[in-house]
């Protein structure tokens, strides 16, 4: 018996590639769909942090640039192309919570945005 018979004679629509995914690393993975899932949710953090690290570098580029209007103008540019790359990702965040309400499935793996209401 193959291994690809043997999963689908199991009856679950998973493939099981490992044990389940947790919070604190990446030593636990199930399916192929929970490893998609900390992939994105991964992706999202780092190029949130990206973006944060330009709009910070930005700023300490603007507050050292003395006055000079060139070095300003880089700065303003870095500044502004921090904060539109702030909005795609908040674009595809949104995008991706709409797919995952319409579609009833959780692509995020259950990572939701802290808040402050309980």
């Amino acid at each position: 018996m193959s291994l690809l018979s043997t999963v689908f004679a199991a009856g679950s629509g998973d493939i099981n590639i490992g044990p389940k995914a947790t919070a604190a690393g990446v030593d636990k993975v199930g399916t192929i769909g929970d490893l998609i899932g900390a992939a994105i949710g991964s992706a999202f953090l780092i190029a949130f942090l990206l973006v944060f690290v330009m709009l910070v570098f930005g700023g300490v580029q603007w507050i050292t640039s003395g006055g000079d209007k060139e070095n300003t103008q880089k700065a303003k540019d870095r500044i502004t192309s921090a904060l539109v790359g702030i909005a795609i990702i908040g674009g595809a965040w949104a995008l991706m919570r709409v797919v995952e309400f319409f579609f009833n499935i959780d692509i995020l793996g259950g990572f939701k945005l802290p808040s402050a209401a309980q």
